[in-house]
């Protein structure tokens, strides 16, 4: 806590768990406003969480091999156009619904790899579980503030928008 490395890691996280947060809370919703059926849908839900805990595995994997920095801004800025092509493309046809989705929650689950690595990077692998509580923290802010967010942003502007450009803006601004 007395380094600046755990804040901007810390500012990173939650920015990163908003968005993925946010989907997680709100897929019913918008698969409703985009028209998607129940069976489009059931499909989605069905493919997350295969692609999240896919997506843990792989993106830590190739942390290893290319380093924690470069891996995070390659899945953070794909989690930017995965979160915007949710609107963009999922309204076209329900497998671009269920395509996006996936990919969405592919470059999310990684911050669950990701960032425990980056703190034993970090601070050294003696105080690696500490020290990620701490960071870990970080996921509970984002649930506060995604999924009721996202809602009021909603209900304010009849729109997903704002919600999901804003979120593919913070997966970015992390990515940076």
């Amino acid at each position: 806590l007395r380094t600046p490395q755990f804040y901007v890691l810390y500012a990173m996280m939650l920015m990163m768990g908003i968005g993925g947060l946010m989907v997680t809370a709100q897929v019913g919703s918008v698969a409703d406003t985009l028209g998607i059926s129940r069976i489009a849908f059931t499909t989605a839900l069905t493919i997350n969480p295969i692609a999240n805990g896919s997506g843990r595995i792989f993106w830590g994997w190739i942390s290893d091999h290319v380093g924690r920095e470069r891996t995070m801004i390659i899945a953070f800025s794909i989690q930017a156009v995965a979160l915007v092509s949710v609107l963009k493309l999922g309204h076209q046809s329900p497998v671009w619904f269920i395509v996006c989705l996936a990919i969405v929650f592919f470059t999310w689950g990684e911050i669950y790899s990701l960032f425990p690595a980056a703190s034993a990077d970090f601070f050294g692998a003696r105080n690696a579980s500490s020290n990620y509580s701490f960071l870990y923290s970080a996921k509970g802010t984002a649930s506060i503030l995604a999924g009721g967010l996202a809602a009021q942003l909603f209900e304010k502007t009849g729109t997903w928008t704002v919600v999901f450009y804003g979120s593919a803006t913070l997966a970015f601004l992390a990515a940076i």
